[in-house]
């Protein structure tokens, strides 16, 4: 197998759960970097509350939470940056488009 070939079923150009050859997590697909802004109002859609800045970044938090919801504040968020954070939220990356969709 070539090195950024999928071993498992593909969508698009993206590998569903594998690793490139590099042992990088492959974007899943439809998520995209999007401004901070558009995720905070995500964020405040899901039912966050922002709480606090400390230097660039804005930290966000939610009573069922166990950890707090950290943006940093300038231009898009990268892919990986929106994976924790929704891992974080306990919400699936469909959840994640289909709410993007409604707001």
């Amino acid at each position: 197998m070539a090195k950024n070939e999928c071993a498992v079923e593909t969508s698009g150009r993206h590998c569903t759960g594998v690793r490139n050859g590099n042992s990088k997590p492959v974007d899943m697909p439809g998520i995209r970097p999007i401004s901070w802004k558009k995720f905070e109002k995500f964020l405040v859609f899901v039912g966050c509350r922002f709480t606090r800045e400390r230097g660039d970044h804005r930290i966000y938090w939610r009573d069922d939470l166990k950890r707090p919801v950290v943006i940093p504040r300038e231009g898009d968020l990268p892919v990986f940056i929106i994976q924790n954070n929704l891992r974080v939220l306990n919400i699936t990356p469909k959840q994640y488009l289909e709410i993007l969709k409604n707001i």
